[in-house]
């Protein structure tokens, strides 16, 4: 069975197939209707930089990363190794310095843009952007680490590796009651193919989870919804799942602030490397 998959935002157009015979078709249908360059293989997307080879795909926002610090005064920054300083927890600081809101809200922007190809940020991001109507010196010196950390690690990014197994694998997890303002928990989950991450998300729970096992049921439960939509996107591309067997907690890196050797590690796994 063949199968031609193509993605169109305004006027770009990319799409991929396992039949070289569909693509060249689909091809010469469009240049038809329409006024058509081909670029060949995608090198570059929507600001996301992408490498092909027999072996491996790569993804990555170096440059993006690169003009985000400029633009913000950081491109001379000292590097960090961690995007978020270990067990710190966030809070309103209604009595700490205003800083601009509007800069502020243009970088979280930027930074949440930056998680296309950095999950290992995400946590971070979703920790600082609870505070954007009003942001404090608190909140801007935290977003102002995390640049600190992409200015060391500017030349990562997703890291696609040919693999003959084509397993989903998911886990998900919750930090009870991380937030010291209204109680809530912070849910994430990931899902990967093979070594890769295909799939994640770090958000603050809708309620204040009344025990860490129903805090963990709510994650488990968001985490559930994705992974029935995976499982219908995989069958529909020929790839049926039929079990998954993680053997680690590797959501940990989107639900909490860890030490720079468990943050590193779980970064290897979840496929963010040098490209």
């Amino acid at each position: 069975m063949s199968i031609l998959i193509v993605c169109i935002y305004v006027d770009d157009l990319i799409f991929t197939g396992n039949s070289e015979v569909q693509i060249m078709s689909f091809k010469e249908s469009m240049k038809k209707e329409f006024e058509m360059t081909d670029l060949g293989l995608m090198h570059y997307f929507l600001g996301i930089q992408v490498s092909q080879s027999e072996h491996e795909v790569t993804l990555s926002q170096g440059k993006y990363a690169q003009d985000l610090l400029k633009r913000f005064n950081m491109a001379n920054s000292a590097e960090l190794s961690t995007p978020a300083e270990y067990g710190i927890t966030a809070h309103k600081d209604t009595t700490g310095q205003d800083v601009e809101a509007n800069i502020f809200r243009s970088l979280v922007g930027s930074l949440m843009y930056l998680c296309a190809t950095r999950p290992d940020i995400t946590y971070s991001v979703s920790l600082i952007s609870k505070y954007m109507e009003k942001p404090k010196r608190s909140h801007w010196e935290m977003a102002k680490r995390i640049l600190r950390y992409i200015k060391g690690t500017l030349n990562q990014g997703l890291i696609y590796k040919r693999n003959e197994t084509f397993m989903l694998q998911g886990y998900c997890d919750s930090n009870y009651g991380g937030d010291p303002d209204d109680g809530r928990s912070t849910g994430g989950y990931m899902f990967k193919m093979g070594d890769s991450i295909i799939s994640w998300q770090s958000k603050k729970q809708n309620v204040v989870a009344l025990s860490s096992t129903e805090a963990e049921y709510m994650a488990l439960c968001a985490a559930g919804c994705q992974a029935l939509w995976l499982r219908g996107i995989l069958d529909q591309l020929l790839q049926k799942q039929m079990k998954s067997c993680p053997r680690d907690q590797e959501a940990d890196i989107l639900t909490k602030a860890l030490q720079v050797g468990r943050f590193r590690e779980l970064k290897i796994k979840a496929g963010v490397g040098n490209v």
